[in-house]
């Protein structure tokens, strides 16, 4: 269970707009045995820039709004294959 934090997207949800993968610090969802499954990964993008590959296949629940150098921290532990180092 992922519990804590503030939804600083009032606006979009009560309109029913989804959220968009807008880069690095979007915390996401991913269903790891398909749609309407209980199994699920979460993950913080690092890539700068837009992830629209990733819109409507994760789900956005939010983003990183304060702790930017624990980021770059992580960032600094993995290697360009995706596996740490």
């Amino acid at each position: 269970m992922v519990d804590g934090g503030e939804n600083t997207n009032d606006k979009l949800l009560e309109e029913g707009m989804p959220m968009r993968h807008l880069g690095r610090g979007t915390v996401s969802m991913w269903p790891t045995l398909g749609v309407d499954t209980a199994a699920s990964t979460f993950f913080i993008a690092l890539a700068r820039g837009p992830l629209p590959l990733l819109d409507g296949r994760a789900v956005v629940i939010g983003y990183v709004v304060a702790g930017a150098e624990t980021l770059d921290r992580i960032e600094t532990l993995g290697a360009t294959s995706g596996f740490p180092r």
